[in-house]
């Protein structure tokens, strides 16, 4: 009978291994685990393969932090993955597509909104973006190499079904978003229209209207002598 050849049992030992570390996780990181795996499975599935078949499920570690979330649809005629990547590294942050959306987690609300500021700035069609700062799950686990990390669970559910609710041109924020901001919120939406929605006392939510850009055919963005 033929011996298997080295390579066969390395990648066997892995995959008991990940199993093993699998079984000694949490009971509570099951879901988590379940989450991340549909997460990678839709949008990162190269990743899914290695994290899950090849061993790196060892390294998946959950932690639990206040992120600022920025959803949006930039055009992807105008913006590629690499570019969308270089924008958030440029500001701070991590992009992570999820479903055909842009993605964009911060530590603080403050990048988050000069990220879409600069994302509506630069594009010559209106963008629909929002912003919403909760308490996350983030799952952090190694990649060919490379520590990697994704949000997961309902509080990236819900930044989806928040921007949904967005009007294109305009930056939705959340009351936490709105809130962490304060006089931010005045030096990042410059030269813009801030209007907030009320409960009462409470602000519920803002919205950042920018003026369209000059490449636009038509404005209605009145006051700003921009038609």
């Amino acid at each position: 009978m033929q011996e298997p050849s080295p390579k066969l049992l390395d990648s066997l030992r892995e995959r008991v291994a990940s199993s093993r570390a699998a079984a000694a996780q949490p009971p509570e990181n099951a879901l988590l685990l379940e989450q991340l795996s549909d997460r990678l499975l839709a949008d990162f599935p190269a990743a899914w393969r290695e994290v899950f078949l090849g061993g790196g499920q060892a390294s998946v570690r959950f932690r639990q932090q206040p992120v600022a979330l920025l959803c949006c649809d930039p055009s992807k005629s105008e913006w590629s993955n690499q570019d969308l990547a270089a924008l958030a590294a440029r500001c701070g942050g991590e992009f992570e597509p999820c479903r055909e959306t842009a993605v964009f987690r911060f530590m603080d609300a403050e990048p988050a909104l000069a990220t879409a500021v600069l994302l509506q700035r630069a594009s010559s069609e209106r963008v629909q973006a929002a912003i919403l700062t909760r308490t996350t799950t983030v799952a952090t686990f190694d990649l060919f190499g490379e520590q990697r990390s994704l949000a997961v669970g309902s509080p990236l559910e819900d930044a989806l079904a928040f921007m949904r609710k967005s009007s294109p041109g305009s930056i939705k924020v959340c009351a936490q978003t709105y809130n962490a901001l304060g006089s931010a919120m005045d030096h990042g939406a410059k030269g813009a229209i801030v209007t907030t929605e009320f409960v009462g006392d409470e602000v519920t939510s803002a919205f950042v209207t920018l003026p369209p850009n000059r490449q636009s055919e038509v404005s209605t963005f009145a006051g700003l002598g921009l038609m």
